[in-house]
């Protein structure tokens, strides 16, 4: 009888130690089909070594360091890249085009980018954009150093990267917030600081004469394990639907793969079509919960990016998002159910009046968040910081003046 007592213990810690491998082996195969989907539609090799220089176009990288090597301006460094050409990331807001405009229209700054700290130190003044790893406090002197925040946690979450954030708000000069719970957090830092929003980079912008009666998509674009906040707003589409007698989609554009569950839809987002989802969208929701420290912290991104579009927006609202959004004339703030609801019906049921908020978000964000008045904000700074640094020299030269007397 122990035996089989014996012979049926290992029989069943052989079927569960079976399973157990047959749950790795799917979810390892899961993950490499969605790696293979997206390394197909984005048309990229999803190799290791693609990295550093290679995560940027070459010819654009050259450009910048040949002009760095024979200017005769102040060279401005922003950094570090982490991120390639196909993901927007936050280079493509707060790098990339920020570059690329103030060597356009600046007779005094001359920018470009790094990847490490090595790299960093061949510039004047450098901007660090969010990521601090690899950033040694050593590499930093002998330059005027800025810390853009995004949306670095700093308020919550992990202890040692609460820590490397302040570390390095303590060592840099100046601080650009996102947020202005940002400057209200760090007026006791003793830092220069100023709030600069992100630019629009949209190209694309809906075509209000092309309607499509039919269906109604309303669209959240975002990160997957952000999807959860979302569900509150299944029901009330349904609900609508149902009052409506309209056919409305709730999409998903994240990086998933493509489903349909109900009226919710689940489409892949990649850096080719994430415009084109847009235009093609009726009405832009999000939701950052306000009682999530870190939400509220968050930029306007995602905001600036609907509005740019054109689409009408209704959002839980983040404290940069107040910011944007007039209530009621480009956009909602919704905080409860019924706000939800009434907001969404208002404008599911009028296209015109979809319309006619859509373009009213777009003018204003097209108007106030452009990228050559994003830049100025930073060439503004960089002269405020410039001006600060040779007054502090003037004044300690006199000192040692002084004592030398």
């Amino acid at each position: 009888m122990r035996g089989s007592l014996g012979d049926i213990d290992r029989y069943t810690e052989s079927v569960y130690r079976g399973k157990k491998m047959i749950g790795r082996l799917r979810s390892a195969c899961t993950r490499i089909i969605h790696k293979a989907y997206f390394c197909v539609v984005e048309r990229r090799l999803p190799l290791r070594f693609i990295q550093g220089k290679r995560q940027v176009k070459r010819s654009w990288y050259k450009t910048l360091e040949l002009s760095r090597k024979t200017t005769r301006k102040i060279t401005v460094g922003f950094g570090p890249i982490i991120s390639g050409e196909h993901d927007l990331h936050i280079r493509k807001w707060r790098i990339d085009p920020i570059v690329n405009c103030i060597n356009e229209i600046s007779d005094k700054y001359c920018a470009g980018v790094f990847f490490n700290a090595e790299e960093m130190q061949r510039f004047d003044l450098v901007v660090i954009v969010r990521e601090v790893d690899g950033m040694p406090a050593a590499a930093l002197h002998g330059r005027i150093v800025i810390y853009d925040i995004v949306d670095r946690p700093y308020y919550t979450g992990d202890i040692q990267t609460i820590r490397k954030t302040f570390e390095m708000i303590q060592e840099a000069d100046g601080l650009i917030a996102s947020s202005p719970l940002h400057i209200e957090d760090l007026s006791g830092s003793g830092k220069k600081m100023v709030l600069i929003e992100h630019p629009i980079i949209n190209i694309r912008h809906k075509d209000y004469t092309k309607r499509n009666d039919d269906t109604l998509t309303i669209l959240w674009q975002g990160f997957p394990e952000h999807l959860p906040r979302m569900d509150i707003l299944q029901p009330i589409v349904r609900r609508l639907a149902k009052e409506l007698k309209k056919k409305i989609i709730l999409m998903y554009h994240t990086r998933m793969l493509p489903k349909s569950r109900g009226s919710v839809r689940y489409r892949p987002w990649t850096a080719h079509n994430w415009e084109r989802v847009l235009v093609k969208s009726d009405i832009g929701v999000e939701i950052k919960s306000l009682d999530d420290a870190h939400l509220q912290r968050k930029p306007s991104t995602k905001i600036l990016t609907y509005m740019a579009a054109g689409l009408p927006v209704v959002c839980t609202p983040s404290a940069a998002d107040r910011l944007v959004i007039e209530h009621g004339k480009t956009g909602y703030f919704a905080c409860t159910d019924e706000e939800w609801y009434t907001y969404l019906k208002a404008l599911a049921e009028n296209p015109g009046f979809r319309q006619q908020m859509g373009q009213a978000g777009r003018e204003h964000v097209s108007r106030h968040f452009n990228i050559p008045k994003i830049a100025q904000k930073y060439l503004d700074f960089f002269d405020a910081l410039i001006k600060e640094a040779n007054e502090h020299t003037k004044r300690k030269k006199q000192t040692v003046s002084k004592r030398n007397q």
